[in-house]
C-alpha cells in the first residue's frame, strides 16, 4: 500500500515495475506455482485504501473462479467479467 497516488506513480514503476495508469492493480503471478505470491498494489486516498475492495475481488476471482493455468483464459475475452465482477461486488448495495 502506498501513502498516496503520487507515491503510487513514483514507486510503482520502480522498484515494483507495475503499470500505474490505474487506481490500483492485482498481480496474480503463476497460480500453479506453490511458491506464488499474488500481490495487490493500492494507495491511500481520503483516509481510505483506494480500490482495495475491487482488487481483493480480483484476488478471490482468480483463486476460486479462474483457478489453475491463468493462461487458459485469454485476458481480452474475460476483461468484462473480471472488471464487472470486481466493480459490482466491491461497491455492493448503496
Amino acid at each position: 500500500m502506498m501513502k498516496n497516488k503520487d507515491h503510487y506513480h513514483r514507486y510503482g514503476n520502480y522498484p515494483f515495475r507495475i503499470d500505474t495508469n490505474n487506481g490500483g492493480i492485482y498481480i496474480e503471478g503463476n497460480s500453479n506455482n506453490p511458491n506464488n505470491q499474488p500481490r495487490i498494489f493500492v494507495y491511500m486516498k481520503d483516509n481510505n485504501i483506494h480500490n482495495f475492495g475491487h482488487e481483493i475481488v480480483h484476488y478471490l476471482d482468480g483463486k476460486y473462479n479462474k483457478y489453475g493455468d491463468a493462461n487458459m483464459f485469454p485476458s481480452e475475452e474475460i476483461t468484462w467479467w473480471s472488471e464487472g465482477l470486481a466493480e459490482y461486488i466491491s461497491h455492493g448495495k448503496k
